[in-house]
């Protein structure tokens, strides 16, 4: 079933739509931006799209209701879970958006590990929770125990044609980047470990709290990427997700995998794993691209 083509159009309506009412953050402490409801079969398509296509008609698939948190749209039969992303925990100085969509499959066992973080993340969000109040909750849940490692090794799906979110801690604007990767399961592994090189074509961890939900990240190769951006349309894809003044709600940010890439911050993970490069900016400073 390839569904990266229905995908596609379907998220060129939806987010020109939403660019007629689309808000941004303000600062971190600030009240949330409304978050507003995907169309269902939209969002369970790109939702699956995060895994591979003979795992998706087994899987389970949540929607988001804002005003309560995830719900499930369909149960699975093989144990995987696959979300759409909506709300960025683990940077707390970062203020929440509306406009963030990362599709997320977890296997059985970070169904069960794993995933319950973000359902939690949403229900608090729904409740108005701020970004430090909820980093600070989720927080508590991992020194209390609430959050377990995972108790075997496993993976998560995020090989969805594209993603938007903030591209580093430092980031002032989110980003839609082109980076389909694998995260394997590497509870409190670091780079110094495994001889990671973050941002790099090689495996590296990224962290997910303080430890036990890191992962080893290990991007698509180049064969595979290209693969998946024929087949979902790509090009016009991107487009519509960073069409500047003609989309409200997203004319603040930049593509990453397409053309432009000024506003990657340089030397940041998805700067390198883009193949950006520094230059000097006309005031002195540098950019990526």
């Amino acid at each position: 079933m390839n569904l990266a083509p229905r995908v596609a159009i379907l998220l060129l309506s939806f987010v020109s739509c939403l660019g007629q009412t689309g808000k941004t953050g303000g600062s971190a402490a600030a009240s949330s931006p409304k978050l507003e409801t995907m169309p269902q079969s939209l969002e369970v398509r790109f939702a699956l799209s995060a895994s591979p296509p003979h795992l998706r008609d087994g899987a389970t698939a949540y929607v988001l209701d804002p005003a309560a948190g995830y719900i499930v749209n369909r149960k699975g039969t093989n144990g995987f879970s696959c979300i759409v992303m909506r709300t960025e925990w683990a940077w707390p100085q970062l203020p929440f958006r509306d406009d963030i969509y990362v599709p997320i499959g977890y296997d059985e066992e970070g169904s069960k590990k794993m995933l319950p973080v973000w359902m939690d993340v949403a229900q608090m969000r729904a409740r108005g929770l701020n970004p430090k109040q909820i980093y600070n909750e989720t927080m508590k849940k991992f020194d209390n125990g609430t959050y377990q490692k995972p108790a075997r090794a496993g993976i998560s799906y995020m090989t969805g044609p594209l993603m938007r979110s903030y591209p580093a801690p430092d980031a002032i604007e989110v980003m839609t980047m082109a980076l389909p990767h694998y995260m394997f399961y590497a509870p409190n592994v670091k780079n110094a470990d495994v001889g990671g090189k973050p941002g790099s074509a090689y495996p590296f961890i990224l962290p997910q709290g303080p430890g036990p939900h890191d992962v080893i990240i290990l991007l698509v190769g180049e064969t595979e990427k290209a693969k998946r951006v024929e087949a979902g349309d790509h090009p016009g894809f991107l487009a519509i997700f960073v069409a500047g003044g003609e989309d409200r709600s997203l004319r603040r940010g930049k593509t990453v995998g397409g053309k432009d890439h000024s506003g990657i911050p340089a030397g940041s993970p998805l700067a390198l794993a883009n193949g950006t490069k520094k230059r000097k900016a006309g005031n002195g400073g540098e950019k990526s691209g």
